[in-house]
């Protein structure tokens, strides 16, 4: 296994205590699955839709989205 970077490890730290908070809230039983596809979908937060616009998902919306 790679071990994680430093930046890594902070990201989970930072995302994990809220991820924790509304899983347990929506009824999500395995919120480390969650944490695991925002690091791969952000890249660590380090996308541009997480870095600039808090998106860690790639989820697209509002009017002007037709996909």
């Amino acid at each position: 296994m790679i071990p994680l970077t430093t930046w890594q490890v902070k990201f989970i730290e930072s995302i994990a205590p809220l991820v924790q908070k509304y899983a347990t809230q929506y009824g999500y039983k395995f919120p480390s699955a969650i944490i695991a596809q925002a690091c791969v979908e952000s890249a660590y937060g380090q996308s541009v839709l997480s870095s600039k616009y808090n998106n860690y998902f790639g989820m697209k919306c509002g009017t002007k989205w037709t996909g």
